[in-house]
């Protein structure tokens, strides 16, 4: 038997039963919350599942991670064919709403609707959900207790707490937030059928529109990275900026027709700001790598030679990861160096001052000169 091909499985399979005993071991908080609960554990979702009114709730808490609270949620099933989602309001939210950019649903309880921000797509069903006066104490109760975020999907209603410490983890505050839950679960309203196409609410499909353009953007720049690597320009900041004049006029362009399709809506400010994020990246990133695949792959110059001694070679290291360059003398007029990465292997067998790169390049279709290929021989 090979013992080098079985170490990845080995390792692998040893990574895996890390992860499921840090995820599943016991933890006397959580046990004797769920036996005093009467309920058990599903191992498969991680969810502790128990029985109240007849109705199988569940319970969940994700511990905190590098750029994520711990997170404590509680939810029941809950069918209905509307959504919305809770949270407080913020200081963005208003200003969004005080220069007319999105549209919070109203309640008519001025201390409700001053403490708390409604996001919803089936605004209708929203809107008569939260005119009783029931569901809105119910949502008071729930912040009050210390839940940070209360949500809808149309099969399930769940509270989440933010921040979570798991040493207040009990019976009482579970229990509390499910009998919470199953008030709120209760006497819904009846289906809106002109809120939804295809079973999408109306006023989302024009918010996934611009998601989708955005996003393929963005992975059609990614992709055009593969070809990129291909007719690499010795000036790659040169051609950024001049792919500058094209990107920048297609974010503008594009934020302008995004504001239009998602203006309105009680989240249109927070989808603007994450489809404006990910257009940026998109916008940047397509228009430079369009750019060097133009100059490369339309380029019809001769191909030209240049030898060039290595100068010096250095090794960079970053996370654990190692980067090898050199520097040559430039054949570039107004240039003294030029720096180029290359592989270990050649880096292992450059000797500095006196290893000779022989570097092929072609002037560029866009007049960014960019390399073919880089040979080496001892002077």
């Amino acid at each position: 038997m090979n013992i080098a091909a079985v170490i990845p499985l080995i390792v692998f399979v040893a990574g895996i039963a890390l992860i499921l005993f840090f995820t599943f071991r016991k933890d006397p908080i959580f046990e004797a919350t769920i036996t005093a609960l009467g309920g058990k554990l599903d191992r498969i979702s991680g969810r502790f599942i128990f029985n109240k009114n007849g109705i199988d709730f569940w319970y969940r808490y994700t511990p905190p991670s590098r750029n994520s609270p711990a997170v404590l949620t509680i939810a029941i099933p809950c069918r209905s064919r509307g959504e919305f989602t809770v949270l407080a309001e913020s200081k963005f939210d208003r200003e969004a709403k005080k220069i007319g950019f999105s549209s919070e649903i109203q309640t008519q309880d001025a201390a409700f609707d001053n403490k708390y921000y409604i996001i919803s797509d089936t605004v209708d069903f929203a809107r008569e959900y939260f005119k009783t006066e029931l569901k809105r104490q119910a949502v008071n109760k729930l912040y009050l207790a210390g839940f940070t975020k209360i949500s809808h999907d149309g099969k399930i209603l769940k509270a989440e707490w933010a921040g979570f410490d798991k040493r207040r983890l009990g019976p009482g505050l579970v229990r509390e937030a499910a009998e919470i839950l199953f008030e709120m679960s209760n006497c819904l309203p009846d289906y809106f059928a002109h809120e939804k196409i295809f079973g999408i609410p109306r006023l989302r499909l024009k918010v996934i529109v611009a998601y989708a353009i955005s996003s393929l953007g963005l992975l059609s720049g990614l992709a055009a990275y593969f070809w990129v690597t291909r007719y690499p320009p010795l000036d790659s900041f040169a051609i950024f900026l001049r792919s500058l004049l094209f990107s920048l006029p297609a974010f503008i362009a594009y934020m302008i027709l995004t504001a239009i399709l998602v203006r309105g809506r009680a989240n249109a400010h927070r989808d603007f700001l994450v489809i404006s994020m990910i257009s940026i990246a998109a916008c940047l990133l397509l228009a430079n790598n369009s750019l060097i695949i133009v100059n490369g792959k339309l380029d019809s110059n001769k191909q030209e030679d240049h030898d060039a001694i290595i100068m010096s070679k250095y090794m960079v290291k970053e996370d654990n990861k190692k980067s090898y360059y050199i520097k040559v003398s430039s054949w570039r007029s107004g240039r003294r160096i030029e720096k180029f990465e290359v592989s270990q292997y050649e880096y292992s067998r450059i000797v500095a001052g006196q290893t000779i790169a022989r570097i092929t390049t072609k002037r560029g279709a866009l007049g960014f000169e960019w390399v073919v290929r880089i040979g080496y021989k001892i002077k």
